[in-house]
């Protein structure tokens, strides 16, 4: 499971920002993306990884694509 790129690839196929991050551009800090796409993102993140980074994490872990799959990778570690 890569889960930097299934987030990215959310991000291009439903053209939540104009132009494709990297895994570790701030995506909010840089205008990417805006706090509507941001709930967007956590929705699929919610859905597809079975972890609700909107109860579980915190601020910093939504910063770039990286930190959200490393937020991910330590929820779901602690879920098992």
């Amino acid at each position: 499971m890569n889960v930097e790129l299934d987030i990215l690839q959310y991000i291009v196929d439903n053209e939540v920002c104009v132009d494709a991050p990297s895994i570790d551009d701030e995506l909010v800090a840089s205008g990417r993306v805006d706090s509507l796409s941001l709930l967007q993102i956590l929705g699929f993140v919610r859905e597809r990884f079975s972890v609700d980074l909107m109860q579980a994490a915190g601020p910093e872990d939504f910063v770039t694509i990286r930190k959200m799959a490393d937020a991910v990778r330590r929820l779901k570690r602690h879920a098992s």
